[in-house]
């Protein structure tokens, strides 16, 4: 008899992660990113897809590696993307262009660009494309710019970290021929572009760019402006310093009406954590309104409009699940257009419309929608290698926590999976605080590896502050981190405790990030789960002044460490840690800026202090997802639980 196979570790990182992509003029082909792990880097290569009649991708090749970013030129004949230089990871990204038509044409590098690009976009001659830049400001020539960036690097290498806000690098759109000029049109404006990827569009005219950047300070509300890339002239279209727009879409040619640019908006002079909203500016009057405020969804960048001006495509979460929508300009109104899973990217022209979504159960994969018509696949990148694998199912549940309002649980059963007997329990605990769990895969905590290789029931809940159950729910614990979400943990704890194949003595928890944060505080309010593991979570809010997100971290907790030190210490674990039993895995990435190496240190020497067994682990990286590091965190992860496990033989 064969025995079953299940996802495992080396399994689950030599899989492919089907990423952004780009269909061309007339809809037929698809340019795609597809992610791996190469050596101890995660990689991207393009392939090219027949969006009409599926069959084998076939890849395009580079001379250069982590190819990403593919544009399609106006007329569908080249491809445009990114790529860096073989063998020098620290080689910045350069633009190639290639004819997928032309399998034995070398790809062609354009100018080289010391500070490298991305995010190229072609104008409508497919003579010229715009692409983005990390520059200093101070500096006029390519020279100079590549001294610094070598200064840099060897500032790196050696391990020091230099933050000098005059020396500060400006993300500028640059303009590129292809017969090989470079032209900085950042160059002298009194404002620097947004650091996002959907933070430009071009007219439909290629006469002006569109872009959202922070007219007053860095960081602040960002406003839309519009350049003129003949004259040069700078013209502000949207500035409210209450507003902050940002992912502008010009409409198509047939909408012009003298012009109309789709957008997102976030009221920020209400609250900082407002959700994005759908947002419209008209040419002719000079006004913007809010369309989606009737709609209880945070809208996600990107925006793509249908071909005939009248509606939107976007995607927003809604009960753990992100899909893509139509929303309707006139009508003011959203409908569902493809169902999540986990709807990653998207692109429609000529009436082609193709998804890049994942599920709980598998990785990415590329559908193209037609009316009328079943969604037709059109790769087969995992099919060989997850091909006999069991796998769990998954389900969701609706129970009552804090507050007495209803929250999600999803449920991971293990394969081969029998109610009649009693399982292990593993909580997986919410990365946020205004993430959310739900129907997507994961590289590092995957619920079905977890649930295969520990033989274990996985639960994650959507506690309060999870996106895609409206803003109230979202908003809830602003200010007051931990607090509802104790509560909703505790009721999905006692919930699972009484489920007949639930094994109570043998529920365990782990949290990355927001989640590592939740685990300490489970500890503190004397948990009952036989073990824990915090994987680069926050033991004490105070000391994450020294945290690279710290901005962001004392709006939502409101208050600095000097105004408010009581606020800031009854939200900390350390303020409660008398009180911790539970032995305790800590997992930290020993560079992570954002998350400093002193929270773990502290969280282990405060377990230490009170004769609680646990383990600390320091990576030598900036984060845990690297696949050598993913790989010992979910080693390591198995192992204590196995340790820890009331019945079984500790290790």
């Amino acid at each position: 008899m064969n025995t079953p196979r299940h996802l495992h570790p080396r399994l689950l990182w030599r899989l492919e992660h089907p990423g952004g992509i780009a269909l061309c003029a007339d809809g037929a082909r698809a340019a795609l990113e597809v992610r791996a792990a190469c050596g101890e880097r995660i990689e991207s290569s393009l392939w090219l897809l027949d969006t009409r009649r599926g069959g084998e991708p076939r890849p395009l090749a580079l001379p250069a590696v982590d190819a990403r970013a593919p544009a399609w030129s106006p007329r569908g004949e080249l491809i445009a993307c990114t790529a860096r230089a073989a063998g020098d990871p620290e080689a910045p990204p350069q633009l190639w262009v290639l004819d997928p038509a032309q399998d034995g044409a070398a790809p062609r590098a354009l100018a080289h660009v010391p500070t490298g690009v991305h995010a190229p976009r072609w104008l409508p001659d497919g003579r010229r494309l715009l692409a983005v830049s990390h520059v200093w400001p101070g500096l006029d020539d390519a020279p100079s710019q590549a001294r610094r960036l070598r200064q840099l690097q060897r500032h790196q290498r050696d391990g020091l970290r230099i933050e000098d806000d005059a020396e500060r690098r400006e993300a500028h759109l640059l303009l590129l021929e292809l017969d090989g000029g470079v032209r900085d049109l950042f160059a002298g404006l009194p404002c620097a572009l947004d650091d996002t990827a959907e933070a430009f569009d071009l007219s439909p005219d290629g006469q002006r760019v569109v872009f959202a950047c922070a007219p007053e300070t860095p960081g602040g509300p960002r406003a839309l402006a519009a350049l003129d890339l003949d004259s040069g002239a700078l013209r502000w279209l949207v500035r409210d310093a209450a507003w902050d727009c940002f992912a502008p879409r010009w409409a198509p040619p047939a909408a012009l009406d003298g012009g109309r640019l789709a957008f997102l908006a976030r009221h920020v002079g209400l609250k900082h954590n407002q959700p994005a909203q759908l947002a419209l500016w008209e040419a002719q009057t000079g006004d913007w309104s809010v369309l989606s405020g009737a709609w209880d969804h945070e809208v996600l960048a990107p925006l793509r409009w249908e071909e005939d001006g009248l509606a939107l495509l976007l995607r927003a979460r809604q009960h753990g699940r992100q899909h893509l929508w139509r929303f309707d300009v006139a009508d003011r109104r959203a409908e569902l257009l493809v169902r999540g899973g986990w709807v990653r990217a998207f692109d429609k022209t000529a009436g082609t419309l193709v998804t890049v979504a994942d599920a709980l159960e598998h990785p990415a994969r590329v559908h193209v929608h037609a009316p009328g018509r079943p969604p037709l696949r059109v790769e087969r990148f995992n099919d060989a290698r997850l091909a006999g694998l069991e796998a769990g199912v998954a389900e969701a549940v609706t129970l009552q926590g804090a507050q007495d309002e209803d929250f999600q649980l999803w449920l991971h059963y293990p394969p081969g999976f029998d109610a009649t007997r009693r399982y292990p329990v593993l909580q997986l605990l919410p990365d946020g605080p205004h993430g959310g769990a739900g129907e997507r895969w994961d590289m590092v905590l995957n619920p079905s590896l977890l649930a295969a290789q520990g033989d274990c029931v996985v639960a994650l809940a959507n506690v309060h502050g999870s996106a895609g159950f409206g803003y109230a729910f979202l908003d809830s614990i602003n200010h007051r981190w931990g607090e509802l979400e104790l509560q909703d943990l505790e009721a999905a704890t006692a919930w699972l405790q009484r489920q007949p194949w639930a094994d109570a003595r043998r529920l365990f928890a782990a949290g990355s990030g927001y989640g590592g944060f939740l685990a300490a505080w489970l500890n503190a309010r004397r948990s009952p789960h036989a073990a824990l593991a915090c994987l680069g979570g926050v033991f004490d809010w105070d000391a994450m002044l020294a945290s690279s997100a710290w901005p962001q971290l004392t709006r939502a907790l409101g208050a600095l460490p000097w105004a408010n030190p009581e606020r800031l210490l009854v939200a900390s674990p350390q303020a409660s840690a008398e009180a911790m039993r539970t032995p305790t895995l800590i997992v930290h990435a020993a560079r992570d800026p954002r998350v400093p190496l002193q929270q773990a240190l502290a969280h282990h020497h405060a377990l230490q202090a009170l004769d609680v067994p646990s383990r600390l682990l320091c990576l030598d990286a900036a984060d845990l997802r690297r696949p050598r590091h993913a790989r010992r965190v979910l080693v390591e992860l198995l192992r204590w639980f196995k340790r820890h496990d009331p019945a079984g033989t500790p290790r």
